[in-house]
């Protein structure tokens, strides 16, 4: 990978997720391991736009960090305002969707030029600048090859368009759930992409599985281990359970307080920790005044955004992860965080989170909604010490095997050479 310069679209912003954590990680451990340069664009909501473009060196190369203007003093999106509903018509949309609009020759006569019209989303939150930015970007550096973190929206649009014209590869990293690839937006943006690639191998299309490269997910093993851990001064009496994820609906931390209700009215107590940046303001509030309400406000603790030392101090004290998540998970890290340090997980079966834990020998998954079985597992792992202790040892043996960041970055090396060696840049 020595003297390429790759460009990056995060759509994400500079700390504070699963996403943010991911790129942050890959980045720096990828500039360890190569000399190159590492551009990075990323969401920023400053006021005014007032965000600098940050140049470091990490390793053995540069690590370029550019900020994009979203405009926007709040980050909750219309995504996150209500759960993930089932729509009835999945299977009749994904058949037209596939078999007649996307067919070669169908497509070339009569769609193409409708779906281009049709394909960029709406979304809440957008780089208003991202044209311009990376305009700028491309006549300042020679881009190889240029990583997309998300498509589908007029920014997105914009960078591809920019690359193609450019004659630089680009290629589509997708962080969450593979039925992101049933939006027309996203499948039209990615028709001439280079690769695909994504965290989960779960549900990706079949037109689409011959592209398709599943990248996974990493960790830093050695921050996530249990001896590192630092001491929380905290009450004993009460087993601890940990949510870290942004404060969102589809999240799932309402449910969890209903767990903790259920479980507080079999006289069994636990305090949920509820880490993680707040998206919501309007969605905290209202989880307060539900915990409120249910009689269990003294037993949910709201710890806020946490850096991964901070984070991995209260996975020491945690006996168990909770994650009633309805989003359109990828592959969670915060499964490999947890299992790291030895704590077992409980999750809805939501996207590539099956693929982030053993059924029955690391966590229990758990079908999206089902509260009733998640609490009555949530209970029994709590009850139960020595079977609790035998899933954790198994969860941090299952993440040193499958999720290490040099195994991580191993893979995306591999990805990008062989797409830079396709297009004949090397």
């Amino acid at each position: 990978m020595n003297g390429f310069t790759i460009l990056r679209f995060a759509h994400a912003y500079e700390s504070g997720g699963g996403v943010e954590q991911h790129l942050e990680d890959l980045d720096r451990t990828l500039l360890v391991r190569n000399k190159l340069n590492i551009l990075k664009m990323y969401l920023s909501d400053a006021i005014g736009g007032s965000a600098k473009e940050q140049t470091e060196k990490v390793g053995h190369g540069t690590l370029i960090k550019i900020p994009l203007d979203t405009g926007h003093a709040a980050r909750e999106t219309n995504a996150d305002s209500q759960k993930t509903k089932e729509s009835k018509g999945i299977l009749l949309k994904n058949l037209l969707r596939d078999w007649v609009v996307y067919n070669p020759i169908l497509y070339r006569i009569i769609f193409k030029n409708i779906v281009k019209n049709l394909s960029s989303r709406t979304q809440t939150i957008e780089a208003l600048n991202a044209k311009q930015v990376a305009e700028r970007v491309f006549n300042n550096f020679k881009i190889d090859l240029v990583i997309m973190h998300h498509v589908g929206g007029k920014d997105s649009e914009a960078i591809i368009s920019l690359a193609k014209s450019c004659n630089v590869p680009y290629v589509f990293l997708n962080h969450f759930s593979n039925d992101c690839f049933n939006h027309m937006s996203i499948r039209e943006q990615i028709i001439d992409a280079a690769g695909i690639a994504g965290v989960s191998s779960v549900n990706v299309p079949k037109q689409l599985k011959s592209k398709f490269i599943n990248l996974s997910n990493g960790i830093d093993m050695e921050i996530f281990k249990p001896e590192n851990a630092r001491p929380i001064n905290l009450d004993n009496r009460a087993k601890v359970v940990i949510l870290p994820a942004r404060i969102v609906v589809t999240k799932g931390q309402s449910d969890l307080i209903k767990a903790c209700a259920m479980l507080k009215k079999q006289e069994f107590h636990i305090k949920v920790v509820l880490a993680g940046r707040s998206d919501s303001l309007l969605y905290e509030e209202q989880l307060k005044r539900q915990a409120r309400e249910l009689n269990v406000i003294d037993d949910i603790l709201f710890v806020g955004q946490l850096n991964r030392e901070q984070l991995r101090d209260w996975y020491g004290v945690s006996a168990v992860l909770a994650f009633p998540t309805y989003h359109h998970e990828g592959l969670p890290r915060i499964l490999m965080e947890a299992q790291a340090m030895e704590v077992p997980c409980i999750v809805y079966d939501v996207g590539g989170t099956s693929e982030g834990i053993v059924h029955e020998k690391t966590g229990y998954l758990i079908p999206k909604g089902d509260l009733k079985l998640f609490t009555e597992k949530l209970r029994e792992l709590l009850i139960d010490e020595n079977r609790r202790k035998k899933m954790g040892k198994e969860a941090r043996k299952f993440v040193e095997q499958r999720f290490s960041l040099q195994a991580l970055a191993a893979r995306h090396e591999a990805f990008y050479l062989r797409i830079l060696k396709k297009h004949e840049r090397i």
